[in-house]
């Protein structure tokens, strides 16, 4: 049995030996998960083999026979399983400027997030997800450049951290019968945060660099081009792979879109902050003391 997901018109093909593997790979790959006609002739890049023993007590992952994970954690299999799927279809990317950073929707357009791990920005987009923005994802994006640049979003569940749960707590209602938990945090499926999820590849009209402080006051700072420019270039992850390193192309897009910078220490605020100085995006969302 198993499965093709997709991303970028990359694909990966997924072997499984029961249905419990075959629900880790639907939990995680829920909006990547392609037909065969739609792999169109193209053949995929690599086979990973997903393997859950008959007692459900020991996970294996296997990428063309060679051993990726073997052990009794379903969250460690779901993330080294994700992860091999990103780089198989990154690797030889070429369609657009990949970016390590987490992305959302709004009515104004698709707003970037980028970011290192450890940045806080699974744990903004997790809050502004369940504020009612679109997600599109909390881990890789893709510009694609035709007319102007859009938002792929390579779209998974998110990843908390434990101390970002206890954070979005009073916000946030997680299900914990249908997140993957493992020692450091745990996987959520985007729809337990907002269920109005449409998939979208919407135009990029705001960059919003995310910086958690402990104890530090909300503010938002405008970033020059060049700054923004700068930035971006530590999210940067397939620059070999495009004509140029893809430098002239990202100088371009940080002189048309907006860039900014935001503190954050909680979220006490935060909606007001976001409504008054960007209404242009977030003032719908904001617009009434909201429970976020």
């Amino acid at each position: 049995m198993d499965k093709i997901v997709g991303f970028c018109d990359q694909y990966v093909r997924i072997a499984y030996n029961n249905q419990t593997a075959e629900s880790i790979i639907d939990f995680l790959c829920a909006d990547l998960l392609v037909t065969l006609d739609s792999a169109k002739t193209a053949a995929p890049r690599a086979t990973c083999e997903v393997s859950v023993s008959e007692n459900e007590q020991l996970f294996s992952l296997h990428r063309n026979g060679e051993q990726l994970y073997r052990g009794t954690c379903q969250r460690a299999l779901a993330y080294a399983l994700v992860n091999e799927i990103i780089f198989q279809c990154l690797d030889k990317n070429e369609s657009g400027l990949a970016l390590h950073a987490a992305a959302v929707q709004v009515d104004k357009g698709g707003i970037l997030l980028p970011g290192n791990s450890g940045a806080g920005k699974s744990t903004f987009v997790a809050w502004l997800t369940a504020c009612g923005c679109g997600y599109l994802t909390d881990e890789l994006v893709v510009l694609l450049s035709e007319d102007s640049h859009h938002i792929y979003p390579f779209t998974r569940p998110l990843t908390i951290r434990s101390a970002s749960a206890q954070a979005l707590a009073p916000y946030v209602q997680f299900k914990k019968d249908e997140v993957l938990t493992g020692e450091s945090g745990f996987m959520v499926p985007h729809r337990q945060l907002n269920p109005d999820f449409t998939p979208a590849q919407p135009p990029l009209s705001l960059i919003l660099f995310p910086r958690f402080q402990a104890g530090a006051s909300a503010q938002l700072t405008e970033l020059t081009p060049g700054i923004g420019c700068s930035r971006l270039m530590e999210c940067y992850v397939n620059a070999r792979n495009i004509p140029g390193h893809g430098i002239s192309e990202l100088a371009r897009l940080t002189r048309k879109v907006p860039i900014m910078e935001m503190t954050y220490g909680s979220f006490t605020d935060l909606g007001t902050l976001l409504a008054d100085t960007l209404p242009d995006f977030f003032r719908d969302i904001f617009s009434q003391p909201p429970s976020c």
